[in-house]
């Protein structure tokens, strides 16, 4: 879950990081020497200020300060020259549990009813495969009751060599690689129903991801038939505005942040 693909402002953290590290070697080199003497036994007064002012200290500082714009680089770079990608490898692995959950899932249509969310249901939109920085894919469906559920992750757990975890906080399914519980996987959000004092249907979810955690059931329902990797899917039956709900106007424009490249660089996604 989790889509960046929203237009927000996208800070470049390590750059003022980087920045901010520089005005303080800037300070130390050209300002501190140019105190006076007052100032100097103002400031010398705080214990911490006698470490954090020795040369070696500076030299550790401007060390880390080297550090940070070599990562600054790095990271630029990489959301340059490929928008924060996966591996291939990963991008492939990923691509494929969906698609042997979508299977599966099919199998049974008339006891799960679901559909492509979230920054999958985009792509659906936008007749693409899977965004190349996303590091899983997002299924929604109504929670179809204890037992169902039980039924449901039983019957991956047999028929692919997937391992499944449900995490009943957040009301998810996750579907990941055999024996791990981080990497290429796909989630399967479940949806609880409630009727307003209008007497409307509502699907509603506690996912802290998720930006809108309710839908009106009539948007949704019936269901409708689209193309995504290769499969035949099921998507919201007012699919555009269930985007435009949770990612805005600008839904149709793939936008990649900053973030998903050192997330997906220091979770290994890169070369995974």
């Amino acid at each position: 879950m989790g889509a960046h693909t929203s237009l927000v402002r996208d800070q470049n953290i390590f750059l003022l990081i980087f920045l901010g590290m520089l005005l303080v070697l800037l300070w130390r080199v050209l300002l501190f020497p140019r105190l006076s003497p007052a100032t100097l036994h103002t400031i010398m007064r705080y214990r911490i200020f006698h470490w954090l002012l020795t040369k070696r200290t500076m030299k550790l500082f401007a060390c880390a300060t080297a550090c940070v714009f070599v990562t600054f680089l790095t990271l630029e770079t990489y959301y340059l020259r490929s928008s924060c990608s996966v591996s291939q490898n990963y991008y492939d692995l990923n691509k494929q549990i969906a698609i042997d959950v979508i299977k599966l899932m099919q199998e049974h249509p008339d006891r799960y009813q679901f559909w492509p969310d979230a920054a999958s249901l985009l792509n659906v939109l936008r007749e693409e495969e899977i965004n190349p920085w996303d590091h899983d894919t997002d299924l929604s469906m109504i929670h179809p009751g204890p037992a169902r559920l039980a039924e449901l992750m039983t019957t991956l757990e047999q028929r692919t060599p997937y391992n499944v975890v449900f995490l009943p906080d957040r009301g998810l399914l996750q579907v990941f690689l055999p024996g791990r519980t981080s990497g290429p996987h796909t989630d399967l959000l479940l949806w609880n129903v409630r009727v307003n004092d209008a007497g409307d249907e509502i699907l509603y979810s506690n996912e802290y991801t998720l930006r809108n955690k309710e839908n009106r059931k009539d948007l949704i329902f019936p269901l409708s038939n689209a193309e995504w990797l290769g499969l035949t899917v099921t998507i919201p039956r007012q699919a555009r505005e269930i985007a435009i709900h949770e990612f805005g106007e600008s839904y149709n424009v793939p936008i990649v942040y900053r973030l998903d490249c050192f997330e997906n660089f220091i979770h290994g996604r890169t070369f995974f």
